[in-house]
């Protein structure tokens, strides 16, 4: 059973009312195991377009310390996953910038508008003039720098967060497109 259909098991249930806490980590616990192994195997087996984009992105996550070696595919999936991950689940613009994911702050436009997504890129391009000076690569100076101004530009992130959700449904459809059709330029996978 795949997480997202967790909270609509409860409906096809017919004999009884709830879920049980149990029931739920046993189902959370199966699914990761069954994605496990599924990584294991390769990616380009997947059919399941989530699990796809979920493998790939695992199997990237695990060469990320040599993200100079990452082709340029490689690189537009697997900086334009974790943009979009870091959005919508970790804390908004706010925790993108300063977690890794923010050194490539620059690079993200292209790479959004690579995928086609190009008022995403656009949003990201708004979002980096409002620091005054060009954010630092190093993450502690990225990090304070960002705090120091934060309060002053966080009304307008709110914005462009409201902005982004309404464009950034179903990235991982896309995300799997590119990936199938450049199939041949991902060189660290499999």
């Amino acid at each position: 059973m795949k997480i997202k259909d967790i909270f609509n098991f409860k409906k096809s249930k017919k004999n009884e009312s709830k879920l049980s806490k149990e029931e739920v980590i046993n189902w959370i616990k199966n699914d990761i195991k069954n994605l496990r192994e599924k990584a294991k195997k390769s990616v380009w087996e997947e059919t399941d377009k989530s699990d796809f984009v979920f493998i790939m992105n695992k199997k990237l996550i695990d060469h990320s310390s040599e993200i100079e070696k990452f082709t340029e595919s490689e690189k537009v999936f697997y900086l334009c996953n974790g943009f979009d991950n870091e959005v919508q689940s970790c804390g908004g613009f706010y925790s993108v910038y300063i977690l890794d994911i923010g050194a490539y702050a620059y690079e993200l436009p292209n790479y959004f508008r690579i995928l086609g997504l190009n008022k995403i890129a656009e949003i990201i391009e708004k979002i980096n003039q409002l620091y005054d000076k060009k954010l630092p690569i190093d993450h502690d100076e990225r990090e304070e720098y960002i705090d120091s101004v934060y309060e002053s530009i966080a009304e307008k992130m709110d914005e462009y967060y409201d902005e982004y959700s309404k464009l950034a449904n179903n990235i991982y459809l896309v995300l799997y497109d590119y990936a199938i059709k450049n199939k041949d330029n991902f060189k660290i996978i499999d």
